[in-house]
């Protein structure tokens, strides 16, 4: 989770458990940072102009994502909680960075298999996953402009919107993408009979 330094100002450093240790985070960030270059795998124009682009990227940005969510997963187990985790916030960390993993590698499956739109829909799902943490920033404004409401719930609500949030807009694309293909399909149908 990243923060900008007006906001962490107001917060004790304790409150980012990232800066707990140097090594973890290093490789939890830049397996992140190494992601991000998945939004343009999205983008169906640049893959059909760059193929070899996507596969590329692609067989670098399965194993960084894996890195990434199951990085999370043992920074969850092994540090030590912050001001405000709670045990319902600790347990939605290991659901978020399992389903991510879980995502990946159906995604990876779907792709050997050749079958492109499973592939895709599982890559967006865990990419929203791993992007929750910056979602999270926005989310978490509420929580830095009004001392007044910290506590172990409010903390858990910012933090799961965030995730909640890339999923639900991540489903919003790909079911109006299925819709957007139903009438291609059917003139498709209908030129072959």
């Amino acid at each position: 989770m990243y923060y900008p330094l007006s906001l962490l100002v107001s917060l004790p450093i304790s409150f980012c458990f990232f800066f707990n240790d140097t090594a973890t985070t290093e490789i939890y960030t830049l397996s992140l940072h190494d992601a991000l270059p998945i939004s343009f795998q999205f983008m169906t124009s640049f893959r059909r102009r760059k193929p070899n682009w996507h596969r590329t990227a692609g067989r670098i940005l399965v194993p960084s994502g894996i890195v990434a969510a199951l990085t999370g997963v043992w920074m969850t187990q092994y540090y030590p909680a912050v001001n405000f985790d709670g045990p319902v916030l600790y347990v939605i960390r290991l659901l978020v960075g399992s389903a991510m993993t879980l995502f990946i590698c159906l995604g990876f499956a779907a792709i050997l298999k050749r079958n492109f739109s499973y592939h895709r829909a599982w890559m967006m799902r865990s990419y929203a996953l791993g992007f929750g943490a910056c979602t999270q920033v926005l989310t978490h404004i509420p929580w830095a402009l009004f001392p007044s409401i910290r506590g172990e719930l409010a903390r858990t609500l910012c933090m799961t919107a965030g995730w909640v949030i890339n999923i639900i807009v991540a489903e919003w694309i790909l079911m109006r993408e299925r819709r957007n293909r139903l009438p291609q399909l059917d003139t498709k149908l209908k030129k072959v009979i």
